[in-house]
Order: C-alpha cells, then sequence, then structure tokens
C-alpha cells in the first residue's frame, strides 16, 4: 500500500487515500491506518492534509446517507433506546460541543459517529467544522506516527512508536466530557 501510494504522487496517492477513507467510514472499517499511511508515504505537511481531506470527505459519506437515505428508519430504530434518543437530542441541543467532545472520545467509532450525526439536524456546515476540529488530534498524531515510520510494516507490526499518552488522556477527558453534558441534557 505505502509504495502505490508514494509511487502514484502526492496528487494522485491522496485521491486515492480518500477513495479509501470513504470506503473505511461507509462499511465502518477504522481508518486511522490510512492516517498513518499519508504520513509514511508525503511525510508530515502533505500527509495531514492528505489525510484531513480524507477524513473529511470520508466522513461525509455516511453522515448523508444516514440523513437521506437511512433517516426514518433509523431515527426510529435509534430513538427507541432511551440513552440513543438522550445523545441525540443533546447534540441537537448544543451540536458543535458535542461533535468536537465526540470526535475526540475514542468511546465510539468515528464512522458509527458519522452515521449517529446524520440524524440530527445538526446543519452541515456546523458538522463539518466541529469534525475538522475534533479529530484533528488524533489526525495529526497518526501522520506524525506515520512520518516516522520507515514502511507500512512497522506500522503493522506495532514497532517504533511509544503509546500516545496525551492523546489517550485528551481523548479520555472528552468522553467524559461528553458524558456529563449528555447526562445533563437527558435528565431535563
Amino acid at each position: 500500500l505505502l509504495q502505490a501510494v508514494q509511487a502514484l504522487g502526492p496528487l494522485r496517492g491522496t485521491l486515492l487515500l480518500v477513495c479509501m477513507q470513504v470506503a473505511g467510514f461507509v462499511l465502518l472499517i477504522p481508518t486511522s491506518i490510512l492516517s498513518v499511511a499519508a504520513g509514511a508515504a508525503f511525510g508530515l505537511q502533505i500527509g495531514i492534509a492528505a489525510a484531513a481531506a480524507g477524513y473529511l470527505t470520508g466522513s461525509l459519506f455516511p453522515f448523508f446517507l444516514s440523513r437521506r437515505v437511512l433517516s426514518a428508519t433509523a431515527t426510529r430504530l435509534v430513538r427507541s433506546y432511551p440513552l440513543a434518543s438522550g445523545v441525540l437530542a443533546a447534540v441537537d441541543e448544543q451540536p458543535f460541543l458535542l461533535i468536537v467532545l465526540l470526535r475526540l472520545s475514542p468511546a465510539l467509532p468515528a464512522p458509527v459517529n458519522c452515521y449517529l450525526l446524520g440524524l440530527t439536524s445538526v446543519p452541515t456546515s456546523t458538522y463539518l467544522v466541529a469534525t475538522a476540529l475534533g479529530a484533528a488530534p488524533n489526525c495529526v498524531f497518526c501522520v506524525y506516527l506515520g512520518s516516522l515510520m520507515q514502511s507500512i510494516a512497522e506500522v503493522l507490526q506495532g514497532d517504533g512508536a511509544a503509546p500516545p499518552w496525551p492523546l489517550i488522556v485528551l481523548g479520555l477527558a472528552a468522553t467524559v466530557g461528553a458524558l456529563a453534558l449528555i447526562s445533563s441534557v437527558a435528565r431535563r
């Protein structure tokens, strides 16, 4: 994968990564490895641009699928669960903050977030800006990690990097914040 992306060059390689991100988001497959690959293939600056383009484009597809195609059925199903209903109500009440916190939190995978957030009345522009802000720390970290790697084999074997403690702490803090805010709104 790494050699194929590098051989395509920055523009076509980015387009390939964007397509793979879209597929990953739609099919509920984790895509962080693609951000690592962007860093390994293109270095930090171009890698961040490629990974961000892929993440934001990828996050739009399930958001719109949920909003346009799955909306009525999925909304009935999700709203039948009190916790899920509370989350959707909280997002509708404070969309920007909740989306940022949900993106920072490792508790719910990003593709699942996209589908759930598509069931809300959040404007697309708010969704995109909050998604970009909330996803940025993880995206930058993954690209940075990739830029330190010599090959995709190192990435897959887990060699060469210490655990991202600051990112883990930030994710846990965001999870606690999101849960507190959701609980507060759900109690009302």
